[in-house]
C-alpha cells in the first residue's frame, strides 16, 4: 500500500503558502529586478497577450466570460511560457529574471487571500507579488500587477474559518459543515450552497487539503463541531438537491444522510479517520478526492443546464 510521509504532507501545505520573503531574496531582488520591474511588466504583459490567444482558441466556449474565473489557468499557462523564454532570454525583464534566478532568486506560484476580499494565484518573485491574472474578477483592471510583496495584502490561509468567511462574501455563497456525506468529511468538511441553490462539495484545493492532512484532521473537525458555522444546515429543499446530485455517483460505499449528523456521530467520524490512519493512505485519500469530484462534476452539469434553460 501506498503511503504519504508527514514530511511530504508538510511541504505540500506550504508549497503554495504565500510567506514573507526573507533578507537574501530581498537582497537578490534589489540587486536584479527593481530596476527592471517595468521591462518585466512589459514582458509579462507580452506573454499574457501570447496565452489569452491560445487559451481561448482551444476553449471557444469561455470567450464570454473570459478572464473572470480563470486565475489559476492564467497564472500556470503564463508561468509556463515564462519558463520557455527564459531558456533564450533575449528582452530586458525575461533576462533580469533569468540572472536573478543564476544567483538564487526563486519564482513560486502562490495561492491565497488577497486584500481579504478574493481567492487569488499569483507568483512570489523574491520580495515581489506578481499577479499575471489581475483581471480575473474586475475585467476593467490592469492584466499585470507587480507590487513589493510587503505592500500586496496577500495572505496565507491556514484554516477553514478562514477559508469560509472570504468563500461567502467572494462566491456569495453560504457555508454548510458537512454533516451530511460523513465518509467526505475528514477531507472535504463544507458544503457550498450557491444562489441559483446548486450545492458543491468543498474544498478540493490543495493548500487547505494538505494542511487538513497535517493537522490530522483537526481542522476540518474543529471548524464542522466548534466554529462559527457549525450550527448551519441545508434547508430540505436543498437537501433535495444533495440527493439528486449523489444519485448520479455510482458508489454503493457514498453514504447520505438526509438530517445532519450529531456532534457525537461526527466526532465518532473523525476518530475513525485518525485510528485507520486515512491522512497517510494515498489510495483511500484518492477515493474520496475522485468521489468529490464526482459529486461536483453532476454539481456543474446542472449548473450548466439551468443556465440553458434560463
Amino acid at each position: 500500500m501506498q503511503r504519504l510521509t508527514l514530511p511530504f504532507i508538510a511541504a505540500q501545505a506550504e508549497k503554495e503558502a504565500p510567506a514573507l520573503p526573507d533578507d537574501r531574496q530581498r537582497s537578490l531582488s534589489r540587486d536584479f529586478l527593481w530596476a527592471e520591474r517595468d521591462s518585466l511588466e512589459q514582458d509579462l504583459l507580452r506573454l499574457r497577450t501570447e496565452f489569452d490567444r491560445t487559451f481561448l482558441a482551444s476553449n471557444p466556449t469561455l470567450v464570454q466570460r473570459y478572464p473572470i474565473g480563470c486565475c489559476r489557468e492564467i497564472s500556470n499557462g503564463v508561468l509556463s511560457l515564462l519558463k520557455r523564454d527564459m531558456e533564450f532570454a533575449t528582452s530586458p525583464g525575461v533576462v533580469a529574471l533569468r540572472r536573478f534566478c543564476a544567483a538564487g532568486g526563486a519564482i513560486r506560484p502562490v495561492w491565497g487571500d488577497l486584500r481579504r476580499s478574493y481567492f487569488q494565484n499569483a507568483w512570489q518573485i523574491g520580495d515581489l507579488y506578481v499577479d499575471v491574472a489581475n483581471d480575473s474578477v474586475v475585467r476593467t483592471k490592469p492584466k499585470v500587477e507587480i507590487l513589493p510583496f510587503d505592500q500586496a495584502e496577500f495572505y496565507a490561509i491556514k484554516d477553514y474559518e478562514s477559508y469560509a468567511h472570504l468563500a461567502e462574501s467572494y462566491w456569495h455563497t453560504r457555508v454548510i459543515p458537512n454533516r451530511y456525506l460523513p465518509l467526505l468529511a475528514p477531507l472535504y468538511p463544507m458544503l457550498l450552497v450557491y444562489p441559483n441553490g446548486r450545492i458543491k462539495v468543498h474544498s478540493p484545493y490543495q493548500t487547505p487539503l494538505y494542511q487538513n492532512l497535517l493537522s490530522n484532521h483537526e481542522l476540518a473537525e474543529r471548524f464542522t463541531l466548534v466554529s462559527s458555522w457549525s450550527a448551519a444546515r441545508l434547508s430540505p429543499s436543498e437537501v433535495t438537491c444533495l440527493v439528486d446530485l449523489v444519485k448520479g455517483v455510482q458508489s454503493q460505499k457514498l453514504e447520505l444522510n438526509t438530517a445532519p449528523l450529531t456532534d457525537v456521530a461526527m466526532r465518532r467520524i473523525f476518530e475513525e479517520a485518525r485510528t485507520t490512519e486515512l491522512r497517510f493512505d494515498v489510495q483511500r485519500c484518492q477515493n474520496l478526492v475522485n468521489l468529490t469530484q464526482d459529486i461536483n462534476s453532476q454539481e456543474m452539469a446542472f449548473r450548466n443546464r439551468d443556465s440553458l434553460v434560463q
